[in-house]
């Protein structure tokens, strides 16, 4: 993993979120499988409708019209960004998210599969070269099992 990532989980877990009503979204899960041949310059968290309205009530939140990032969005720094609404993500779908994503080294990391299908509705150029790479892994790992 590279140095800059390891710095953004250092600045994360700086927060001391519940670590059961939070995942990292978007790039980050396989970033931290080493899967992406890019840098990965930020953090993109989901969090629980609770978690949601204590940090609303202790950062500043921002009106947004983002396409992955909907509604309302909260920045805890530069490069650690809380989405009210992740695209097409109910709440109940964003809490469940949370409670089946992988843990690595204490923190969640939203699963592989779901980041997959976020990505290919995405369809950004650095979304498709992302989802080639998270796919081969995929496929490796469904024929090694």
């Amino acid at each position: 993993m590279d140095k800059d990532f390891q710095n953004l989980l250092k600045e994360l877990k700086e927060f001391n979120l519940p670590p059961d009503q939070f995942a990292i979204f978007g790039s980050g899960p396989a970033r931290i499988r080493k899967l992406l041949s890019r840098r990965v310059g930020d953090l993109d968290l989901i969090v629980t409708k609770s978690l949601w309205q204590e940090l609303s009530s202790k950062h500043p939140v921002k009106e947004i019209k983002g396409w992955a990032c909907r509604n309302r969005k909260i920045d805890l720094t530069e490069n650690i960004e809380v989405c009210e609404r992740y695209l097409f993500y109910k709440p109940e779908e964003v809490e469940k998210l949370i409670r089946e994503a992988d843990v690595v080294d204490g923190i969640r990391f939203v699963k592989l599969e779901e980041v997959a299908r976020y990505k290919k509705r995405l369809n950004r150029p650095k979304d498709r070269k992302d989802l080639k790479e998270v796919n081969t892994y995929l496929r490796k790992k469904k024929t090694s099992s």
